[in-house]
């Protein structure tokens, strides 16, 4: 954990698996910026970032959201790094009626509400878990699909497949299907 890192724990947020959820917030605004911090650090590890050289020492594999102020100065050059090369959802956060663009996956309007910023990051992060899911839920079926019928893994990959499946299931179930559609295709 960074400095710029922040952690509370609790049940109440989304879960992947037991992995502890990691969130980005990227903004220069540090009213806006505590209150999201305070609204997520209850389930989630925020990392916060004021700078695109921030942002990409904030992304890892373990980052599924990503908060972002697109008044930044950076805004375009973190939003292509994100589209490009990160593996999460990005939500813009704005002012009460402002346009966001086709390159954020949802937006989170100001003034905050603490639910709806939670269910927006929630929603997002199941989007990620399902898509990571089904990685590795299609990985695990074309070893499955290559073992010869007598092979004695067969089995054991068989019932982690099944495992697997119902994992799926229940990490879709609070989502929409636009939302189960998207994080099936998305970047394949």
């Amino acid at each position: 954990m960074t400095a710029n890192d922040t952690q509370c724990g609790s049940t109440t947020a989304f879960r992947s698996g037991e992995e502890t959820v990691h969130v980005v917030l990227v903004a220069d605004d540090p009213p806006v910026t505590d209150e999201v911090a305070d609204a997520l650090g209850d389930g989630y590890v925020v990392r916060t970032a004021h700078t695109r050289g921030e942002l990409l020492s904030a992304l890892d594999r373990e980052v599924s959201a990503v908060l972002v102020n697109p008044a930044l100065a950076d805004a375009g050059a973190v939003l292509e790094r994100l589209g490009t090369d990160a593996d999460c959802r990005v939500a813009a956060l704005v002012d009460d009626r402002e346009p966001v663009g086709e390159r954020f996956d949802d937006a989170v309007h100001k003034p905050l509400s603490r639910s709806t910023l939670r269910a927006t990051v929630d929603r997002l992060c199941r989007c990620v878990a399902y898509s990571d899911g089904l990685d590795r839920y299609f990985d695990l079926a074309r070893t499955l699909a290559s073992l010869a019928e007598d092979d004695p893994q067969r089995d054991r990959l068989a019932d982690r497949l099944d495992a697997l499946e119902a994992e799926l299931d229940e990490t879709a179930t609070p989502l929409d299907s636009d939302d189960v559609y998207d994080a099936a295709l998305r970047g394949r």
